[in-house]
């Protein structure tokens, strides 16, 4: 899979909200960092467009006692919202190798506590935002129109 061809799964589905540049650089640096750690290009990319549609964002009054913020194009959860912590998460690549993390931590979870309900479905990956299965659905929806725009691509 090319980032021209992860640009295009991208750009057709209706959660992108960021035009064919945006999505092509975005694309090249998924490609990175799900290949240097060892994840799905598909699975990445659907979480960027769950997450966020592609806009590097900072949503605030998140988390416990609502002072918390989600930033980026992956929106990470960031404690106590300060200036120095959001402008870490801003850049797509950082963002996404901080997703990379927190995916592995779902695997190993998974391997240890397999009751989980999201464990028990096969999807680790829900343990980015485990407090939600309406959110875990949306993610296997997109994951599914992605795999379907290019047959085969994992």
């Amino acid at each position: 899979m090319t980032s021209a061809l992860l640009t295009l799964a991208l750009l057709a589905q209706p959660e992108a909200r960021v035009g064919p540049l945006r999505m092509h650089a975005l694309a090249v640096d998924l490609r990175t960092v799900a290949r240097s750690q060892g994840l799905s290009e598909a699975l990445m990319g659907a979480l960027l467009l769950a997450e966020s549609g592609g806009r590097n964002v900072v949503a605030r009054g998140r988390g416990a006692g609502r002072r918390g913020c989600d930033v980026g194009v992956m929106q990470i959860h960031v404690p106590g919202c300060t200036p120095a912590k959001v402008r870490r998460f801003l850049g797509s690549r950082a963002a996404m190798l901080r997703a990379a993390v927190i995916l592995h931590r779902g695997k190993r979870l998974c391997a240890e506590k397999p009751g989980i309900w999201y464990c028990r479905r096969g999807w680790w990956w829900a343990r980015y935002n485990p407090g939600s299965r309406v959110w875990a659905r949306r993610v296997v929806q997109i994951l599914r129109r992605i795999k379907e725009v290019y047959h085969g691509w994992t």
